[in-house]
């Protein structure tokens, strides 16, 4: 529905991941996405909205990612991005744009400022990666951002 990898596809590239770990010498980063108040959307404007909604993210996360770089819907109104970066701090800045566009492109496309998202971004250095690490630690982060008020992102 949203034109990116599900989440056997999320599951099959950490694995990768995981056998390459050492190889690489770019900071991997994980970016959870989760849609604010999806069901007061759904039970609001209906669920064909919704739905539509969940496309819209779908292809702007798959228009927004990097040559190299992975896009997932990981259940029903969470997403996942795995990226590569020379940084940490190069991770993050892009991070925040992504966050930032991503909410414009949802208050244009919709006609709604109250549609919103959090995400939560964890970066692992050169060669520590461990899949469950970064998933635990990107999730605590994603939780954060919905504690904190929502429509914000919170950077590990």
């Amino acid at each position: 529905m949203t034109g990116l990898k599900n989440y056997r596809g999320y599951q099959k590239s950490l694995e990768n991941l995981s056998q390459r770990n050492g190889e690489s010498t770019e900071f991997i980063s994980l970016i959870l996405v989760d849609v604010d108040n999806f069901k007061y959307v759904n039970d609001t404007w209906g669920h064909a909205f919704g739905n539509w909604v969940l496309e819209e993210i779908g292809q702007f996360l798959a228009n927004s990612i990097r040559r190299g770089d992975e896009g997932f819907r990981i259940g029903g109104d969470e997403f996942a991005i795995l990226s590569y970066q020379s940084s940490a701090e190069k991770s993050r800045d892009w991070a925040r744009r992504i966050h930032a566009s991503l909410t414009t492109h949802l208050h244009r496309s919709t006609g709604n400022s109250r549609l919103s998202v959090s995400m939560g971004c964890a970066q692992v250095p050169p060669g520590g990666f461990n899949s469950s690490q970064i998933f635990q630690i990107a999730d605590t982060l994603l939780y954060q951002a919905k504690q904190s008020g929502k429509s914000s992102i919170i950077l590990g």
